[in-house]
């Protein structure tokens, strides 16, 4: 890995679906399970391109998977007009973000924290 971290965000963390119908969405959240035949249409979804699909999901289209081996969250967008579905396995999200580099940030002065 390079010292910002690069490696890390393109680890892969999960699964997506661009051009999906609004019905396909529902239906995605409603029938998950890890093994979903759908998925196999799916590319696969880097850390960075996780924290995007995070930062813009529609909230009321939402849904999770967990059992002993798997914690999955589904979130679903919209993007120029497309629909898209992400699957996120959050042990694995949660283990790329805890490894990347800490960085120093400037306080909300400007100067940094001693």
């Amino acid at each position: 890995m390079d010292e910002d971290g690069e490696q890390l965000t393109t680890e892969i963390v999960g699964y997506l679906k661009t051009n999906s119908s609004r019905e396909q969405q529902n239906s995605f959240i409603k029938d998950y399970a890890p093994d979903h035949p759908e998925k196999k249409k799916f590319k696969t979804l880097s850390l960075r391109e996780a924290c995007n699909k995070i930062a813009h999901t529609k909230i009321s289209s939402t849904g999770f998977f967990v059992n002993n081996d798997r914690h999955d969250v589904i979130l679903c967008g919209n993007y120029q007009g497309r629909n898209w579905i992400a699957v996120i396995n959050i042990l694995k999200f949660a283990t790329c973000v805890q490894g990347l580099p800490e960085i120093e940030r400037p306080n909300t002065f400007g100067i940094f924290d001693e």
